[in-house]
């Protein structure tokens, strides 16, 4: 059955594929549709609403590497580690929805600006989903699900009044970027894999561009981009968005 085919069964779909911007298309939309229905809705327990969202995507990542131990043809533990930029949702949404304090300003920070720019980004270059595997795929449809849940998620914190997005931020944000990226570097360097997309560009047409660039100072390179530039979009997508609110307003 090749929806639950292993890698390399069948022959990947492909990015900008008619598949591809097909699921595109449905996950735009279903964007577009739940904030539209709940913009005007604030939620009495948003808290709860985080913590509903974040057990469903560790399930869901839990699922995955049993697909990959069983059938997807993956070899090792470490390649299930949550070190991948995305992946990093995972721990982040469950402390923002579990923990308190000062871990859940950083985790909310995170499930923004990471959310955000992380999830547009993979939408539009799913690499490691419909990049490698075909349409009708687990992988494929988990991939674009837990992207979409990814974006809303980040929209709804900012809804709800859990964050208001600033310049103070940036310190906390950037240093978890980093030291995610200097231990994904070094689970690199051992396992030879490619955590943070630190050892290889893989099939991602930027990244190719900033190894040509930076060579090997590339690791690097790629740690500031995704540390400061989702930082910076992130940003500046909210103050673009509150100055046109507040005009139509």
């Amino acid at each position: 059955m090749s929806f639950f085919a292993g890698r390399g069964e069948y022959p990947a779909a492909g990015l900008f594929s008619p598949g591809h911007l097909l699921l595109l298309g449905i996950c735009l939309a279903a964007l577009v549709i739940l904030v539209y229905t709940t913009w005007n809705k604030k939620v009495e327990r948003p808290y709860r609403v985080i913590q509903i969202v974040a057990v469903v995507v560790t399930a869901l990542e839990i699922i995955k590497a049993m697909w990959g131990m069983f059938v997807g043809r993956y070899d090792a533990w470490y390649d299930y580690l949550p070190i991948w930029f995305c992946s990093l949702f995972i721990p982040f949404s469950l402390l923002a929805g579990f923990g308190k304090g000062k871990i859940r300003e950083v985790s909310l920070a995170f499930m923004y600006y990471g959310g955000l720019i992380g999830g547009f980004t993979y939408l539009v270059f799913p690499t490691t989903s419909i990049g490698r595997y075909p349409f009708l795929h687990f992988i494929t449809f988990h991939s674009m699900l837990y992207h979409t849940l990814m974006i809303y998620m980040s929209i709804f914190a900012i809804r709800n009044g859990l964050l208001k997005p600033s310049m103070m931020d940036r310190k906390a944000y950037v240093t978890v970027i980093i030291v995610a990226c200097v231990i994904a570097y070094i689970v690199n360097q051992f396992c030879d894999t490619n955590y943070m997309f630190l050892s290889n560009p893989s099939n991602n047409a930027l990244l190719k561009l900033a190894l040509a660039i930076t060579g090997p100072l590339y690791p690097v390179a790629v740690t500031l981009w995704q540390a400061y530039v989702s930082f910076y979009m992130g940003l500046g997508i909210y103050r673009t968005c509150e100055k046109w609110i507040e005009k139509r307003c």
